[in-house]
């Protein structure tokens, strides 16, 4: 096949053309790559400088530790005044004091936050040098890189399932419906179960403990209410009887100080009074107690007959 003069000149014309499209496309990606790398090195650069930063942020507030005291009242103004939560200050703290960091101070001075360095600082030494060993020197270290590092431990699967559910209404026992021999029945039924089944598991809750505490935390604020109502009446009738300036004073600063320490005894004994009987204070405070959880709570109670020796409930 023949090619004529001007077949062959355009086809050159065509072959320059793209050669230059090529070359111009290639200064085009040169230079693109030069824009992005120049913002990568700046952006690196200042994350540097925050990373630096906020170690010696660290450095300042574990200085101050060592000084004051973490408990003192010059540290605990520090705290407050820099709007720092005292969890944060703790963990800027190991942060300080974490030597390894010191060490490899060139490898972790790009880190995408502070966070990311305190998450080093609760790395086995094992986990550490593993973590260490695998940054390059470009990495912007995150938490993904430190948890990389971190040995996986394998989670067991629990045999046991749960084929019986116990519940009890939640408003009986605050209603004091079911009491605590009601439930050491309970425990003493499920007890033989545990004993004499095999390959069965009990677990118990601390529902009934939890209302437990709060039952007697309950009651010692009732108690005190009603030892300050007595000891205010008590005190007042004294103060109205008695002639010394001196005495009633001593008797609304050194002895109500002695009265809000918990000495009762010798805060009614001083002013002459026998109203104290903690048997007796102890019990208005236990029916008072029992009255106001009784109004709250029975009224939500089931009736007391439910599920009772009846056929055991299936689970949806």
């Amino acid at each position: 096949m023949k090619f004529s003069r001007l077949t062959f000149e355009k086809t050159t014309e065509r072959e320059t053309i793209m050669t230059n499209t090529i070359q111009i496309q290639s200064a085009q990606d040169i230079t693109n790559t030069a824009n992005v790398s120049y913002y990568v090195d700046k952006i690196k650069n200042e994350m540097t400088v925050a990373t630096g930063a906020w170690r010696n942020v660290a450095e300042l507030f574990a200085a101050a530790s060592n000084e004051f005291g973490n408990d003192s009242d010059k540290f605990k103004a520090l705290v407050k005044a820099t709007n720092f939560s005292r969890s944060k200050v703790a963990k800027l703290i190991a942060i300080a004091n974490d030597q390894r960091l010191k060490t490899h101070e060139e490898i972790v001075q790009c880190v995408d936050a502070w966070t990311v360095m305190y998450e080093m600082t609760t790395l086995t030494n094992d986990e550490f040098q593993e973590f260490i060993s695998s940054v390059k020197g470009e990495t912007v270290i995150t938490k993904k890189e430190v948890n990389a590092a971190r040995v996986k431990e394998t989670v067991k699967v629990d045999p046991y399932k749960t084929v019986f559910s116990i519940q009890i209404d939640v408003n009986a026992i605050q209603a004091q419906l079911f009491s605590g021999t009601d439930y050491q029945e309970l425990i003493d039924a499920i007890e033989t179960i545990q004993n004499t089944m095999n390959y069965v598991r009990v677990q118990e809750t601390t529902l009934f403990e939890n209302d437990a505490a709060r039952f007697y935390s309950e009651l010692d604020r009732e108690y005190k209410k009603q030892v300050r109502k007595i000891w205010n009446d008590e005190k007042q009738k004294f103060i109205a009887r008695s002639k010394c300036q001196k005495t009633i004073a001593e008797v609304k600063e050194d002895i109500q100080a002695q009265f809000n320490g918990g000495d009762y005894e010798a805060a009614f004994s001083f002013i002459g009074s026998d109203a104290f009987d903690q048997s007796e204070i102890m019990n208005i405070a236990t029916h008072n107690v029992y009255e106001k959880r009784e109004k709250k709570f029975s009224l939500n109670a089931s009736n007391a007959a439910l599920f009772a020796n009846t056929a055991i409930q299936v689970a949806a």
